[in-house]
Parts: C-alpha cells; sequence; structure tokens
C-alpha cells in the first residue's frame, strides 16, 4: 500500500505528533501513553481494546494515504475519578513521501 502513495495526510487531533524522515518505505508509528491513574491493568486493557489505534485509509485514484484519530474517546472514569490521557504519537514517513497536516 505504502510503495504506490505518493503522499501521506496526517489528521490527528489533540494528540502530540512528531513527524520524523526515514529512509525506507515502510511508515513506523509510535504511540507513548500516560494515564493519570496507576494502573496497568486498565492501560493494558484500553491499549488493546484498540482505543489509540490510528485509522488509516489509501485512495488509489489519488495515491493518498490517510492517517487519522478515532473521531471519539470516551472519558475514561475510575472509581469515580476521571482518567486523564496524554498521548504522542512519533511517526517515520519515508522521505520520498508528500507529507499534509490539515
Amino acid at each position: 500500500m505504502t510503495q504506490d502513495a505518493e503522499t501521506i495526510i496526517i489528521d490527528i487531533k489533540g494528540d502530540e505528533v512528531e513527524i520524523k524522515e526515514t529512509k525506507g518505505t515502510r511508515i513506523l508509528v509510535e504511540t507513548l501513553v500516560k494515564l493519570s491513574l496507576p494502573n496497568e491493568a486498565l492501560l493494558n486493557f484500553v491499549i488493546e481494546s484498540g482505543r489509540y489505534q490510528l485509522i488509516k485509509k489509501y485512495n488509489s485514484s489519488t495515491r493518498e494515504l490517510s492517517l487519522k484519530s478515532k473521531k471519539n474517546r470516551n472519558i475514561i472514569i475510575v472509581k469515580g475519578n476521571e482518567c486523564q490521557e496524554e498521548i504522542k504519537y512519533k511517526i517515520y514517513i519515508p522521505l520520498d513521501l508528500h507529507i499534509l497536516q490539515p
């Protein structure tokens, strides 16, 4: 899929995103998640449920690959306390891809 793409559109709202260019043809996404509640079981649960996965779509007619964050992340409440999330994405993109951030 990425071999045919000429442009990548990164539409990640509300989270910190760092883009780094790299050699090769692969796109790599590193995700760092910090929760305000020290609960490893909760962290594992939300990660395994796909809460922080990005939605990827490829348009073959425009040769564009898009990465988007999920539109709705419900608030996490544990024992009456709201859990704050800090989410950071580091995205490594091949040098030959044109990058757009709306």
